[in-house]
């Protein structure tokens, strides 16, 4: 895969009022989506990731969703999504319910 044009990702994100992300997760694509990118997000914005968990950075989309930044995330993947079931914990679970 290329390289990602970071300008054009800003431009969509501070445009869209729905992100839906498919990309691999790659060293590149890591973290694609944190806080950095969520503050240029418009406020009330949804993103979906339906590719890999590490895209998104966890913790920084818990803390705009509980500070009403973000309007809502759907997933379907998460970062530690087959560790043992005893030890996985992501900070989007104190997220439910938003």
């Amino acid at each position: 895969m290329g390289q990602f044009d970071l300008k054009q990702i800003d431009e969509i994100l501070e445009r869209a009022e729905y992100v839906c992300i498919h990309v691999p997760l790659t060293p590149e694509t890591k973290d694609l989506i944190s806080a950095k990118q969520i503050e240029k997000m418009r406020p009330g914005a949804v993103v979906i990731n339906m590719s890999r968990g590490g895209i998104v950075n966890e913790a920084d989309m818990a803390e705009a969703l509980r500070t009403g930044r973000l309007g809502g995330y759907g997933t379907d993947v998460m970062v530690n999504e087959f560790s043992d079931a005893d030890t996985f914990v992501s900070p989007l679970f104190d997220c439910r319910g938003f």
